[in-house]
């Protein structure tokens, strides 16, 4: 017999011995009881009580137990849109990128209804579903730019589950960014422009734009300002630069220090400058 029938032969006897211990509380005990007989007793005991049978009780049990085990913890019973709907109204920021979550969150759930996928759980979302999303986007003219803010809204919000351990694995993360624009054309603004944009523009947002003509920085770096970072004894404002990490003081010109002046300054020095962005 050559080594190949003998390790067929072997796994052949190895299943029917592991089929074998498998059947064997099937079989009658030493008392002549058998189990199957247990079972019919426990499932006629169970007949005039509400609920599932017993044997039902353990496999739901035993699937509960494996999707913990497999997921990392026990899946949240929702869709994965009212999940993310979930996530967006813990999620804090400004109002503009709240809103960036929550159109997301709706052109999300327009594609996958167009797949008949609308009720799906968060874990059951996959990449080919948000791929579909981007597809989605571009398709709806949306250009790369705009595509890239929705996908990185939604990278977000499925972080934050993986980080909950209702996912193991961020599915939207999976998904190619479309390209970023190369030497894209800028220029600055003209004087009428700047006109048009502060009398559009509410109170805090004036405000904001003030400090970005009069000192250069950031949008962002702008929002993390605080009322200690101001010093109108000598006219610099105290910033923290995201971009090079470090606190750089930009001085305060007349103009921007008059708007300052007219502002009202809290107790808590610790409070943001301006508070909604």
């Amino acid at each position: 017999m050559t080594q190949r029938h003998t390790a067929l032969r072997f796994s052949s006897r190895t299943t029917t011995a592991k089929m074998q211990h498998a059947i064997a509380p099937v079989k009658d005990d030493s008392a002549g009881h058998s189990n199957i007989e247990a079972l019919a007793a426990s499932k006629a005991s169970t007949a005039g009580k509400k609920g599932p049978p017993a044997a039902l009780l353990d496999v739901a049990t035993t699937t509960r137990t494996i999707s913990k085990a497999v997921n990392g913890r026990q899946r949240p019973q929702i869709s994965a849109i009212d999940y993310l709907k979930s996530l967006h109204a813990q999620h804090c920021g400004s109002e503009t990128y709240r809103d960036r979550e929550r159109l997301t969150i709706d052109r999300l759930e327009e594609a996958l209804a167009k797949r008949r996928r609308s009720t799906i759980e968060i874990w059951e979302v996959t990449a080919d579903d948000i791929g579909q999303f981007k597809a989605s986007l571009l398709a709806a003219g949306l250009s790369g730019v705009s595509t890239r803010c929705y996908l990185s809204a939604l990278g977000a919000l499925f972080q934050t589950a993986v980080n909950r351990k209702a996912l193991r694995c961020n599915v939207a993360r999976l998904i190619q960014m479309p390209p970023r624009p190369q030497n894209s054309p800028r220029r600055p603004f003209t004087d009428e422009e700047l006109k048009r944009v502060c009398a559009m523009a509410d109170p805090e947002w004036f405000g904001m734009i003030m400090v970005a003509i009069y000192t250069g920085l950031r949008l962002g770096d702008i929002c993390r300002l605080v009322f200690r970072d101001l010093d109108l004894a000598t006219h610099f404002i105290r910033a923290s630069v995201k971009k090079t990490r470090d606190f750089q003081p930009k001085p305060i010109p007349p103009p921007l220090a008059c708007y300052f002046q007219r502002m009202r300054f809290p107790e808590n020095p610790d409070q943001p400058l301006f508070p909604r962005a």
